[in-house]
């Protein structure tokens, strides 16, 4: 019986160590895919293989695999949803496989999440470092940028060709600074919410907290500028409320609001002596001249030889985007075209041809009103079990899920590791009065 127990108690740390490691592979090495070597779904399959043959006897039945059924009757569901749609892609001559395999990444971090199993603390803790070096390195490859150590090429084929990566690159006002976007900058924007966790270390999250901020506001992206501004200031509130403002949180609060400042007011742009102009995300980019050929943004001048912000550029594409998918709604407005379809006349990357910065929208052609009523219902009854009647968490999910309006989010582990750090960062209230004592009390 004792031996029992022990392998059983191996297998369950060994699962917690693997699944801990997929979570931060995914947030440390943006795409995860080195030379087409794909380490998340090596890891997603091992633990598949532990969830298969761990022991169904030896634990109280409340740690046994069998005994939470309710997230698994959520993700059978997704899978019976997913299965019909594809076949109405398979109808419209659509191959949904390529999809499917991005669906998978944060369908499985969700799914294997055991909460008996892994611990809310090492998890939290486990995104913070994660996180960190996510923000020190994608730094660090800005500055190498600037100063000529790499060129943008050079960075863009590492991360695409050989990580597997989307990388979105922009010239912002500052000769040779390259504003650089990745989905796992997602994840940046809602890391204020690590602060509200007393368990983890204070420097650290405060490091993660002003450095992102920093990279947050270097990629000019509005939606992840808001989302950030907006989560940072929510937590100040909470922690205000808890009595729980360190100095350290306001001094980090002051030199992001005075960096913040800087950026937004065009001093910075003054004392290196560059043009006055706020980015490239509010005028027209200025350092064409300063990059070299091969490094130059692909956007041709307006017919007043004015050349498009890169608010007007990007912006340009989602709305070409729009009329090419309301077009494929009005054609197939109930059931749609199925999981992996996408609109013949407008293909976004040949790559992924059917991934769209309007992903929520594209849902909708692909899912119909049916297919989307349908989701919107499970994604619902899912996150009630897991924040329950927290308004604020389900604030925090309702701006995460606002991001798949702009940008494609839904189909990478990040957006999975948000709604986790969500749900362990607001817990719902039945479990915030449990552990309160634990995480909140020193």
């Amino acid at each position: 019986m004792n031996q029992g127990l022990a392998r059983a108690t191996v297998r369950a740390t060994l699962y917690e160590v693997i699944y801990l490691s997929l979570v931060s592979i995914s947030i440390a090495l943006p795409g995860a895919k080195p030379f087409n070597l794909n380490i998340k779904f090596f890891l997603a399959g091992a633990l598949l293989v532990l969830l298969a043959i761990y022991p169904r006897s030896g634990d109280s039945p409340a740690q046994r695999w069998p005994s939470w059924r309710l997230q698994g009757l959520h993700f059978i569901a997704l899978g019976v949803i997913l299965a019909i749609w594809s076949g109405i892609a398979y109808q419209h001559s659509f191959n949904p496989l390529p999809e499917l395999r991005s669906m998978a990444a944060p369908i499985l971090i969700l799914a294997l999440f055991h909460p008996l199993r892994i611990d809310p603390v090492r998890f939290v803790a486990t995104v913070a470092w994660s996180s960190a070096v996510y923000v020190c390195w994608k730094l660090l490859a800005s500055f190498g940028i600037y100063f000529g150590v790499w060129s943008y090429n050079q960075f863009h084929t590492l991360m695409h060709g050989v990580m597997g990566a989307e990388l979105v690159g922009s010239p912002s006002c500052l000769p040779k600074f390259f504003s650089l976007v990745m989905v796992n900058d997602l994840l940046i924007a809602f890391s204020p919410l690590l602060l509200l966790r007393a368990d983890l270390p204070r420097l650290l999250c405060h490091a993660v907290v002003f450095l992102g901020g920093i990279a947050i506001l270097a990629t000019n992206a509005r939606y992840l500028v808001v989302t950030y501004y907006i989560v940072l200031i929510s937590t100040f509130v909470l922690l205000r409320m808890r009595r729980a403002l360190t100095p350290w949180t306001l001094l980090a609060a002051l030199a992001l609001g005075i960096f913040s400042a800087t950026w937004g007011s065009c001093l910075l742009d003054r004392i290196i002596g560059c043009e006055s102009c706020l980015h490239s995300r509010q005028s027209a980019a200025k350092n064409e001249a300063d990059v070299q050929p091969s490094e130059k943004w692909d956007v041709q001048p307006s017919e007043n030889n004015v050349r498009p912000s890169a608010n007007e550029y990007s912006d340009s594409f989602r709305h070409a985007q729009f009329i090419a998918m309301v077009g494929v709604i009005e054609s197939h407005p109930w059931l749609g075209t199925g999981v992996g379809s996408y609109v013949r006349d407008y293909v976004r990357l040949p790559l992924y041809p059917y991934s769209y910065e309007l992903m929520l929208l594209s849902y909708v052609y692909k899912f119909g009103l049916v297919g989307m009523i349908v989701l919107a219902a499970l994604a619902f009854s899912y996150a009630w079990r897991v924040v329950g009647r927290n308004i604020l968490a389900w604030g925090a999910l309702g701006l995460a899920v606002a991001g798949g309006i702009f940008d494609p989010y839904y189909e990478s582990s990040i957006f999975a590791i948000v709604i986790l750090l969500i749900a362990r960062a607001l817990p719902a209230r039945e479990r915030l009065k449990a552990s309160s004592e634990r995480d909140y009390a020193r």
